[in-house]
């Protein structure tokens, strides 16, 4: 049974905040879902290795949940929420497997894939390293190195493509989904989403006939499955297992109004504790911010520091683009130290083993 239901039959269409609201929905779930899985890492250390893979681990849960959902009420399991379903674009009752298998790809597949390609662009753009190897390119390496085959040129005009290209890509599509929420703002489009667009489908109500018939539907089929499984057994074997049924089938209809509550519950309490950080900032009521540590020794071997600490200590000229290394403290210029650390894996004032991740970079605000 839907939680929020304002009414009216399938030509009805739902309003604009319900559908938006069905769509917001679902990160609220998935930061429950990672809240829990990071408290119980804490205690158990092999937990750890789930978060790595926590967009997998979201993606199958998601799949699970509007799978079912879909399969009983032709609407994912944020939309079954709200008393929305999809229409079929044959106009009939059902939604068919093929258009099933739509939707699952739009709410699903295709959000999962977007994400990954997001934290791709981030990791090449941001501060990965083929994204700083693309920008930054040195004239020493160029002299030491052997030239790129072929196949290293190809990745490297790939990913120069998809770095360029990618921002255009989400923009386009950021945009005809704000003109499609538009126009079904203004009644004048029959779907909020272009991927909706492109497969026919429009949202409506699900009336409260179909709700009934989608609820006797599913207890005669829990019937026919409890009346298999005690056919030709003990009375008594036939009441366990009927009573277990019965505890099987309590949980499964209220697994869905506990997941809701859930999110609902872990947005509460992240908005209670922000709310409480911003009163103990605003009275300063933080402890006195640590001394830091002192600086990490010269090697004998290693380049000298310049009598100008704004000066970069490799090339002696004044830091363009100052970045410093985690691993000693020290402050070069951006692509010295890119270059420095590449080619000799190692700080160039303390000589302490470091690579390209321990490269920070250093912005002014």
């Amino acid at each position: 049974m839907a939680f929020v239901n304002l009414g009216g039959d399938e030509s009805t269409k739902p309003s604009y905040f319900e559908v938006i609201a069905a769509e917001k929905m679902v990160p609220g779930i998935k930061n429950a879902i990672i809240y829990a899985l990071s408290v119980f890492s804490q205690r158990h250390d092999w937990a750890q290795n789930i978060l790595r893979y926590e967009d997998e681990i979201l993606s199958l849960v998601m799949l699970g949940l509007d799978g079912l959902s879909i399969r009983s009420s032709n609407a994912t399991f944020a939309q079954s929420f709200y008393g929305i379903k999809i229409k079929s674009p044959t106009g009939k009752a059902r939604l068919s497997k093929n258009e099933k298998l739509k939707v699952l790809v739009i709410y699903v597949l295709l959000p999962y894939i977007r994400l990954k390609l997001d934290k791709l662009y981030q990791h090449q753009v941001g501060s990965g390293v083929l994204g700083l190897a693309l920008q930054h390119r040195s004239s020493f390496l160029n002299r030491n190195s052997p030239s790129p085959t072929l196949t290293e040129r190809c990745l490297i005009s790939i990913s120069r493509g998809f770095i360029k290209a990618y921002p255009y890509i989400i923009a386009a599509y950021e945009a005809s989904s704000f003109a499609y929420q538009l126009l079904y703002l203004l009644d004048l489009s029959p779907c909020h989403d272009p991927l909706y667009a492109t497969q026919g489908f429009e949202v409506a109500r699900t009336t409260s006939e179909e709700m009934m018939a989608a609820a006797m539907a599913q207890n005669s089929s829990r019937s026919r499955q409890v009346q298999i499984l005690c056919e030709g057994r003990h009375p008594m074997a036939s009441r366990i297992i009927r009573a277990l049924a019965t505890g099987a089938f309590t949980v499964a209809d209220h697994a869905r109004s506990s997941i809701f509550v859930a999110a609902f519950a872990f947005k509460a309490l992240e908005w209670w504790y922000s709310a409480g950080e911003e009163k103990l900032t605003s009275r300063n009521a933080l402890v006195a911010r640590p001394p830091p540590p002192p600086p990490i020794p010269q090697s004998a071997e290693g380049v000298g520091l310049p009598s100008d600490p704004s000066s970069c200590p490799l090339c002696k000229g004044h830091c363009k683009n100052p970045s410093f290394l985690t691993t000693s403290g020290y402050v070069f210029c951006y692509a010295c130290v890119f270059n420095y650390v590449m080619e000799c894996r190692r700080c160039p004032v303390t000589h302490l083993p470091t690579s390209l991740d321990h490269i920070r970079k250093i912005y002014r605000v």
